[in-house]
């Protein structure tokens, strides 16, 4: 009973954060298509001012979304610096 019971629990919860990945791969997909991009690839490795690679984003791709300025901050922190 327990065994059955926990497993309920379980199925449960993984269908929450399966619909929950799925809402937030949604919400992503436009940033990450253009993160994907090897003209703005390019252009984070090789900007040494976040505050205007982040302006520069905004402007030309209109990522001024919540959700869209907080993964661009996320993958300008992961970037690497070029020097």
């Amino acid at each position: 009973m327990l065994v059955q019971t926990c497993l309920i629990v379980f199925s449960n919860k993984r269908s929450e954060v399966v619909q929950e990945l799925r809402k937030l791969e949604s919400a992503t997909e436009p940033i990450v298509k253009i993160m994907e991009d090897p003209d703005v690839t390019k252009h984070i490795q090789s900007s040494r001012d976040g505050r205007q690679l982040f302006d520069t984003l905004a402007r030309e791709y209109d990522v001024s979304q919540p959700v869209c300025l907080s993964t661009i901050s996320l993958c300008i922190s992961d970037a690497p610096n070029v020097e």
